[in-house]
């Protein structure tokens, strides 16, 4: 983090500098945001007219992205005629600024505003609440690729979308000693199934697809992935 005061100057002299200008009234629903996806340090901001996304991989095999309408932030402006921009953060460093007033700072601050000079600059985060006004710059990085995930609807086999809360609790009731996990999705009982393989046991969890936890469950043949 490059620094941190309880002031309300902008290091930036003026929006006309400014690419990216977020505000917003309650900051809780982008804290949310990045903490869903908290689960690596490196993150990527890619912010286009339609709103804002956060995308964070590991070993370009696992992706988790949230996003949010633009509609949701009380002002959202791309500036200087830009289409989209995109940097590199640290989501830890982001996420300890959020905090600096302990966990319930999200509510403590009535306001906050986000802003981006550009290639090189830092982002700058403005928070205000109860007569403090406090600024936070964390630095950005370059861009690395970020892996494009192409799932185009008519090669599609499966689409199964879960409740996320279902989700937590089947991985949580695996061995996580085990070395492998098997994913189970077919169109015949139990549907779906989760499995973790052991030195001594293996674990399951099944769900039906006429389960509540189940949102949308589109199979058309028995496909199995065994993941280290």
């Amino acid at each position: 983090m490059d620094s941190m005061s309880d002031s309300g100057d902008s290091v930036y002299n003026g929006y006309d500098q400014l690419i990216l200008l977020l505000k917003a009234s309650d900051m809780r629903m982008f804290h949310q945001m990045l903490k869903s996806v908290n689960f690596k340090d490196a993150a990527t901001i890619v912010a286009s007219h339609n709103g804002l996304k956060v995308i964070v991989e590991e070993s370009k095999c696992v992706q988790m992205c949230a996003f949010i309408q633009a509609e949701i932030f009380d002002e959202y402006q791309l500036l200087d005629d830009h289409d989209s921009v995109s940097f590199r953060f640290s989501l830890h460093r982001l996420l300890d600024a959020l905090n600096i007033y302990g966990n319930s700072a999200s509510s403590f601050f009535s306001s906050f505003e986000l802003q981006y000079a550009g290639y090189g600059s830092s982002l700058l985060m403005i928070m205000r609440g109860a007569g403090v006004v406090t600024t936070c710059k964390v630095s950005t990085y370059d861009l690395e690729d970020i892996l494009d995930f192409q799932f185009r609807n008519t090669e599609n086999i499966s689409k199964v979308i879960l409740k996320s809360s279902f989700l937590k609790e089947s991985f949580f009731n695996l061995d996580f000693s085990s070395s492998e996990l098997e994913i189970l999705i077919s169109p015949d009982p139990p549907h779906i199934c989760f499995s973790s393989f052991g030195n001594a046991m293996t674990y399951q969890t099944e769900c039906s697809k006429k389960s509540e936890s189940v949102d949308v469950f589109q199979v058309s043949r028995t496909q199995s992935s065994r993941f280290k």
